[in-house]
C-alpha cells in the first residue's frame, strides 16, 4: 500500500516514521517533509530519501496559508504517482473542496474527514447543541463578541473560563480568577477605548466563548477511528499544553502526551463515543455522506466523579495521536485502510508499553517572530523516535521525540537525558511531561 503524508509538523515526520516500521506500506511520498540539508541536526541519516520514503521538502508549515502554487504542486506530482491513501495533518486539508474533488476523482482514499464536518470541530456552538440533543454532560457556555467581553468583564461571575477564537502569543483558553482578573483585562486590552480596536490579536466584532468553570480532577483525549461502518477506541491520553511546569501559564500547542491504560477510562466514555457516532451515521445518512478519519474527544472528571466532554477534534491529536498509535499491536496499514475504503475495522489489540512524547517549544512563544537561536542535535538513541520539524524559521514549537518503557517515568527520562546533552538555543522543554499525572 501506497501512503501520501501531507505536513511539515514534527509529529507528521513521526507518523511516517512510525508507518516505515509497517511491512504492508511500500511506499511514503511525504510533502512536507524535512529537507535533507537542514542544518539544525548533526546527523540527517533518518530523513533521506529511500526505497520507502520520498521527501518533498515543501515547507507548509504555516498550513492555514498553503499557497494554491503549493497545493497545484502536490497535486500535479501525486497525479503521476500510484497512491492508495492521504493523511494529513489539521484541518485545513480536509477542509479544501478542491483537493478533496481531486482524491475522489482519481479514487483515492482520504483519511480525513470531508469538509462540512471540520464544523465539529471549528464551530463549538454546533458540538455543543449535539451534546445537548444526546443528553451528554459538558459545561454552560455563551457566546459573545469581545465588545461585550470588554464592557462586561468585570460583571462576569468569577471564577470563568474565557476561549478566545484565536491564539494570540498561547493565550487561548484562560481561567479568569480573582488573582489573575487585572493582569488579564490588561493583558487582553492594550486599549480601554470602546472605539479603538485595542484588544490583543482580536477584533471587536469577533465572538468569545465564556464559560462556566468547572473544577476537574483530569482531562484526556480519548481517540476514535471512524468510518461508515463502524468506529473503534484506539486509546486515550494525557496532553499537556500549559507552558510552564506544574500545568501553569498560559495555553500552548501542544507540548507533550502519554497513554493511559485502558483500564483507567470511566466505561462511561465509550457509552458517549457510541451515542456520537450512531447520531452522526444517522443525521449523515440523509446526505450520503459520512464521517471516515480519526476523532478525538476531549474528556474531564470533576471533582464530583461525573464524566463531561469538553469538545469534539475532528482529527487526530498532536502529539497524542503518535503515542497511541506505538500502543496498538495492530498493523496501522490495516487501521488506514479500513478507514479509507469504509470497510469493517478489526479488534484493536492494545499492548502494554508506556509511551511519553516531548516536544521542544520556544521559550518566547510568538507566532509572529521566529526564533534566532535554534536547536543542534545530535542523533538519539535507536530507542528514541525524532520527529523533525521542517521549517526554516521557527517559531513556536520545533522537533517531537518519544518512547516506550516498563513506566511513564523512565520512558520520560531517557527522552529528558537525551535532551539535557543538546545545545537547545531558546528552545525549552517541560520536564514534568509523563511525571505529573
Amino acid at each position: 500500500m501506497n501512503v501520501t503524508v501531507i505536513s511539515s509538523r514534527s509529529s507528521y515526520h513521526h507518523l511516517s516514521q512510525l508507518l516505515l516500521k509497517d511491512q504492508n506500506i511500500k511506499k511514503i511520498f511525504h510533502y512536507g517533509a524535512p529537507s535533507i540539508d537542514i542544518n539544525t541536526i548533526e546527523d540527517i541519516s533518518r530523513i533521506k530519501e529511500d526505497e520507502r520514503y520520498k521527501p518533498y521538502p515543501i515547507d507548509l508549515s504555516v498550513e492555514q496559508n498553503i499557497s494554491d502554487k503549493d497545493f497545484d504542486l502536490i497535486i500535479s506530482d501525486m497525479k503521476t504517482k500510484s497512491i492508495d491513501l492521504v493523511l494529513a495533518s489539521g484541518l485545513d486539508v480536509a477542509a479544501s473542496d478542491k483537493f478533496q474533488d481531486f482524491l475522489k476523482q482519481s479514487h483515492i482514499s482520504p483519511c480525513f474527514v470531508y469538509p462540512g464536518l471540520t464544523q465539529l470541530e471549528t464551530n463549538k456552538k454546533i458540538c455543543r447543541d449535539l451534546f445537548s440533543r444526546l443528553k451528554i454532560p459538558s459545561t454552560k457556555y455563551e457566546i459573545r463578541s469581545v465588545e461585550y467581553l470588554l464592557q462586561n468583564f468585570y460583571q462576569i461571575r468569577l471564577p470563568f473560563v474565557l476561549r478566545l477564537p484565536k491564539y494570540s502569543h498561547g493565550r487561548q483558553t484562560i481561567i479568569i480568577t480573582e488573582e489573575n482578573q487585572n493582569e488579564v483585562y490588561n493583558d487582553l486590552f492594550e486599549s480601554k477605548d470602546i472605539k479603538s480596536h485595542g484588544c490583543l490579536n482580536l477584533k471587536f466584532d469577533d465572538t468569545v466563548w465564556i464559560e462556566e468553570y468547572c473544577e476537574i480532577k483530569r482531562e484526556f483525549s480519548y481517540h476514535m477511528i471512524v468510518n461508515k461502518e463502524n468506529w473503534r477506541f484506539i486509546g486515550a491520553a494525557r496532553d499537556y499544553k500549559k507552558f510552564q511546569e506544574d500545568d501553569k501559564g498560559f495555553n500552548t500547542a501542544g507540548v507533550g502526551a502519554y497513554n493511559y491504560d485502558n483500564d483507567e477510562i470511566d466505561p462511561k466514555a465509550h457509552a458517549y463515543a457510541a451515542k456520537l457516532f450512531w447520531a452522526l451515521q444517522n443525521h449523515l445518512s440523509k446526505s450520503g455522506r459520512f464521517y471516515r478519519g480519526f476523532m478525538f474527544l476531549g474528556m474531564a472528571e470533576t471533582i464530583d466523579d461525573e464524566l463531561i466532554i469538553l469538545e469534539i477534534n475532528t482529527r487526530g491529536g498532536d502529539p497524542e495521536l503518535n503515542v497511541l498509535l506505538q500502543s496498538l499491536d495492530n498493523d496501522i496499514s490495516d487501521l488506514l485502510y479500513c478507514m479509507g475504503n469504509n470497510e469493517s475495522f478489526p479488534q484493536i489489540q492494545f499492548n502494554k508499553k508506556k509511551i511519553v512524547a516531548v516536544k521542544l517549544y520556544n521559550k518566547y512563544y510568538d507566532w509572529n517572530n521566529p526564533a534566532k537561536s535554534v536547536p543542534y542535535l545530535k542523533r538519539c538513541p535507536d530507542e528514541i523516535i525524532h520527529g523533525v520539524q521542517n521549517s526554516n524559521q521557527l517559531y513556536c514549537y520545533s522537533d517531537m521525540f518519544s518512547c516506550s518503557s516498563d513506566s511513564r517515568e523512565n520512558a520520560a527520562t531517557k527522552i529528558f537525558n537525551y535532551l539535557d546533552d543538546q545545545y537547545l538555543g531558546q528552545f525549552i522543554f517541560r520536564r514534568d511531561i509523563g511525571i505529573l499525572d
